[in-house]
């Protein structure tokens, strides 16, 4: 098990992170899961940024929560890996512009394209409010706190 481990910027080209195709990994030979759901490595929430997976092979690997921006899969074997799903904030239909999260924690506040700011609850994924009609803004919010504007998406 190397859940949360960071793997950013490594050379991970050819690298068996995962298992042969066909074969059952048995007792010992590093499966974790439920004897339904094998899987032969699990790195959940690791982070493989700018990371060179080229030729890697994944295949059976679960990488739920995993980073891979930047990170080259050319090549790779990613048969049956399990990815897991985190929570989105849909609702936005425009691109989203900036985002910030609350002084308590408890939410998100996105600005938007579509000329809407919402505000998202982070224990449920769901939007709590919407406020709209705004025609002459640049659809970024405002950090109180910092006095600086949310944090920027190109």
């Amino acid at each position: 098990n190397a859940a949360g481990m960071v793997f950013s910027g490594c050379d991970l080209s050819n690298a068996t992170l995962g298992s042969v195709a066909g074969a059952v990994a048995g007792p010992g030979a590093g499966a974790v899961g439920t004897a339904d759901q094998q899987y032969f490595l699990d790195v959940s929430g690791g982070v493989f940024d700018k990371a060179d997976l080229s030729n890697a092979l994944l295949a059976h690997a679960r990488l739920d929560a995993c980073t891979f921006d930047g990170a080259s899969l050319r090549g790779a074997n990613m048969e049956k890996v399990e990815f897991g799903q985190l929570p989105m904030l849909l609702g936005h239909t425009e691109g989203v512009t900036s985002v910030c999260v609350t002084a308590d924690g408890k939410h998100v506040v996105s600005g938007s394209q579509d000329w809407t700011v919402r505000v998202w609850s982070l224990d449920s994924g769901e939007c709590v409010r919407t406020f709209s009609g705004h025609t002459e803004c640049d659809n970024r919010v405002y950090d109180c706190r910092q006095q600086t504007c949310g944090v920027g998406i190109q």
